[in-house]
């Protein structure tokens, strides 16, 4: 309320030089790759990251991708035929109830996903951490397909609409959540701390 109270022009819900937008327009989004248990297992010496949605979980993975627990080398990867994801490709699973968490995070390097992962990658138009924070807000259970396994894809994710700033006001965006974001780490953390006490 605050910010509409600044003097900024309003069209509806948002600033007058804010757009709404489709996410297929901001970014590619691509399935992640098959993985062949006999190339699983090599937690070190490889090239790249060879994600799977376990990997979301490992300690230090909670919203910057750094940690696999597979990696390939550059000959796997040219013996194959897989996608590789940039570095600040948003990720997250697209099948079974793990789809249901909303678990988003982006990646530390260039990475491959299983194809139980879906990358969007950003383009010029959007911070990559404007679109990740985004991302966290969109509820992929109101886009999921019906059935008795969850599943979405990029025909569903891409028509999605969202609010887009301009990239200076995003980048102020990205920077006022990531302090609030440092700050209520720092509180779990502390609170976590007296817990244990």
């Amino acid at each position: 309320d605050s910010y509409k109270d600044s003097g900024v022009e309003w069209i509806g819900d948002i600033p007058i030089n804010w757009t709404f937008v489709k996410l297929g327009y901001l970014g590619s989004l691509k399935s992640g790759n098959g993985f062949s248990e006999t190339l699983q297992g090599r937690d070190v010496g490889g090239d790249y990251p060879f994600f799977k949605v376990s990997d979301t979980n490992n300690f230090g993975n909670e919203e910057l991708m750094t940690s696999s627990n597979n990696y390939v080398t550059e000959e796997e990867y040219s013996n194959n035929k897989w996608n590789l994801f940039d570095k600040n490709t948003i990720v997250f699973p697209k099948i079974g109830m793990v789809l249901l968490m909303n678990k988003r995070r982006i990646l530390g390097q260039p990475s491959f996903i299983d194809n139980n992962m879906m990358g969007f990658t950003p383009n010029k138009k959007i911070h990559y951490q404007f679109s990740y924070y985004l991302f966290k807000m969109i509820d992929f259970k109101d886009y999921c397909s019906d059935g008795t396994i969850p599943s979405i894809g990029g025909s569903q994710i891409s028509p999605i609409k969202i609010p887009l700033p301009p990239l200076s006001e995003q980048q102020q965006i990205v920077s006022f959540l990531d302090s609030k974001t440092s700050l209520i780490d720092s509180l779990i953390e502390k609170t976590q701390q007296k817990i244990e006490l």
